[in-house]
């Protein structure tokens, strides 16, 4: 979870920059630069948007009530619950591969907002 950590940390210092290229727009009158900045933040939604609000992916539908859905990284519900099972239960082993697909398609997400938000921020 160390690197889902770190790139929450990079998008947290590249959020602050996006906010202050968009307040740099908005009286700037360049509409080639404002739709660039509206395209970025578009695409920076439909990235982050599954990893947020859904257990299953963009693609599919989560449960209506999941409980999972309710927290800030619903793929990561379970964690909690496999550390209180300890490493040897079942539960924790069954649990194992699905968190581990999880993990990897929360950071496969921020890593993608990442980079982009750096190419877009680095062109200025």
């Amino acid at each position: 979870l160390s690197r889902i950590v770190s790139e929450i940390g990079t998008l947290k210092q590249n959020a602050v920059r996006l906010r202050e290229r968009g307040a740099a727009l908005e009286g700037a009158n360049d509409p080639e630069q404002t739709a660039r900045h509206n395209r970025v933040l578009q695409r920076v939604s439909r990235i982050l948007t599954p990893i947020t609000s859904t257990v299953d992916g963009k693609w599919t539908q989560d449960t209506y009530g999941l409980s999972a859905l309710t927290t800030p990284l619903p793929g990561l519900f379970e964690i909690p619950k496999m550390a209180a099972n300890g490493k040897d239960s079942t539960a924790f082993k069954l649990q194992w591969t699905e968190t581990v697909r999880q993990r990897n398609r929360i950071a496969d997400g921020l890593i993608e907002t990442n980079e982009m938000l750096a190419d877009y921020l680095g062109s200025f």
